[in-house]
């Protein structure tokens, strides 16, 4: 593995964990009856941290060129970005999800 593939699986899984324990740390913040909602309306960002990881994982262990390593470390960065986003004001998400939930449904 070359240093620029192991610079962008390091920055990738670097930008994944700041995603997790940045999600984690504005779940404790809320009050616990909101946090299931919380990760209720959180969860569809686990699914490109996951696709990213798995990005990672291929580019380290395949013999691919780095396009792969640099698609998952924007989408990671992407994640993070998100992650950071929420956690500026985490009611946002909840005021967002309980507004499109109060929304009929259109025939």
């Amino acid at each position: 593995m070359s240093e620029l593939k192991f610079l962008l699986a390091a920055l990738a899984i670097g930008a994944l964990i700041f995603m997790a324990v940045t999600m984690r740390s504005t779940a404790r913040r809320m009050h616990y009856r909101d946090r299931p909602r919380f990760w209720r309306t959180a969860a569809p960002l686990l699914i490109p941290a996951l696709l990213s990881l798995g990005m990672v994982i291929w580019g380290v262990t395949r013999q691919t060129g780095s396009a792969v390593l640099w698609g998952a470390l924007v989408l990671g960065a992407v994640n993070a970005g998100v992650a950071w986003w929420m956690n500026l004001n985490p009611r946002r998400l909840l005021q967002a999800a309980h507004r499109g939930a109060d929304r009929p449904s259109r025939p």
